[in-house]
């Protein structure tokens, strides 16, 4: 699994070490392990690790000084200066592996859809994407939109639903799986 988060925070990370100790009794190293070995991509940098992460870390919505601050602003890109070539090319390397692709919280906005443009097509790849709170006049240009960068052909476009994350990954989560298993 590839997550390409172009956030700067680390919700994912802190809800999945969570996430992984309360709801499925994993043990904290083994939840600290399986987070920490995530492929994840971050084009934009991050406000640094957290606490339980290797390195120096600020912990989940602490409100640092501004010297710590400062320190973790460095890790930071702003979207004009964009991801490096060494980041776009793994992206690129990753999504044209990937057999299933999802887009949550994502605003399509050109930069980031032309980074993950893959460059490669297969039958079998499919796509779901959340669209919570966005006229559904623009789906239609967005699923064409997001099957030419992750390389969906038809009759497989890619799949555009008006509901949060956790409705998405709760409700089709057998589709995920057999899909990502083809």
């Amino acid at each position: 699994m590839y997550i390409i988060n172009f956030n700067y925070d680390r919700s994912i990370e802190h809800f999945l070490y969570s996430a992984l100790q309360y709801r499925y009794g994993i043990s904290d190293s083994r939840a600290k392990r399986i987070v920490t070995e995530l492929n994840m991509f971050r084009p934009y940098g991050t406000i640094g690790n957290l606490p339980w992460q290797p390195g120096a870390g600020l912990a989940f919505g602490e409100s640092p000084q501004p010297a710590r601050l400062f320190e973790a602003s460095t890790n930071i890109f702003t979207f004009s200066e964009g991801a490096t070539e060494k980041v776009r090319s793994q992206i690129q390397a990753a999504l044209a592996r990937a057999r299933v692709c999802i887009f949550i919280g994502f605003g399509f906005h050109t930069q980031n859809m032309n980074l993950l443009r893959s460059g490669s097509a297969e039958a079998w790849r499919r796509a779901y994407a959340t669209v919570k709170g966005i006229s559904p006049e623009n789906h239609r240009d967005l699923a064409f939109g997001i099957a030419q960068i992750v390389g969906c052909l038809e009759p497989h476009m890619p799949k555009l639903l008006d509901w949060t994350a956790h409705k998405l990954l709760t409700d089709l989560r057998p589709a995920l799986m057999a899909a990502s298993a083809m």
